[in-house]
């Protein structure tokens, strides 16, 4: 996850939207969570999906203490 959070404070700002069109595992969300920043990420594939989200989920309660996933 170091490079995506690296290109990640370096190109954009606090608060900004990453967007991810082929998320995969979520890693580039991980690493927006991180940063601060909001993000979109696409995924076509439901076992990704299903994976990213609970990556996601349990990135955004260890840091907020709550989730928002929308589908």
């Amino acid at each position: 996850m170091e490079l995506p959070y690296r290109c990640t404070q370096l190109y954009t700002y606090s608060d900004e939207v990453v967007l991810d069109p082929f998320m995969g595992s979520g890693i580039t969300a991980l690493a927006a969570i991180k940063a601060n920043r909001r993000f979109v990420g696409y995924e076509s594939d439901p076992a990704y999906c299903t994976l990213a989200e609970g990556r996601i989920r349990e990135a955004q309660v260890a840091k907020n203490g709550e989730a928002e996933i929308s589908s």
